[in-house]
């Protein structure tokens, strides 16, 4: 029961955490780069596919790195002060190997996505295109 609680005040500490900080990197200025005041470009198909480009950028830097980086601290956390037990000892090493693998598979999606993206907008070179 006492693993439950624990749980659900996780769980809401997370969403609690989640729509108080979000919304400050939600604001569209900068993310949609078309149709909004005057100065802005009207909505093509290259307007799209530096939308996209800008969605992936934010998913990357703004959301994927931060919480890779939280739960390696984490992890190293349950390292140095819960090592004692081995099963906590495991659960680190579970968390950080977890996380290695999904940062990999999020970089390499991020990496295949630019490409396609790349591909698509074929007047920018492969460095301009991963710069943003």
């Amino acid at each position: 029961m006492k693993s439950f609680h624990k749980k659900i005040a996780f769980a809401t500490s997370f969403l609690v955490i989640l729509f108080v900080i979000m919304p400050v990197f939600a604001g569209a200025a900068g993310i949609v780069p078309c149709g909004g005041a005057s100065p802005e470009p009207p909505c093509d198909f290259n307007q799209l596919i530096a939308l996209g480009n800008n969605i992936i950028n934010f998913l990357i830097y703004t959301f994927a790195v931060p919480f890779a980086v939280f739960l390696f601290m984490w992890a190293g956390f349950l390292f140095i002060f819960k090592s004692s037990s081995e099963g906590e000892l495991t659960k680190a090493k579970g968390i950080f190997w977890n996380v290695v693998v999904g940062f990999l598979f999020a970089v390499g999606a991020f990496l295949a996505i630019k490409l396609i993206l790349m591909t698509l907008q074929a007047n920018q070179g492969f460095i301009n295109v991963l710069k943003g």
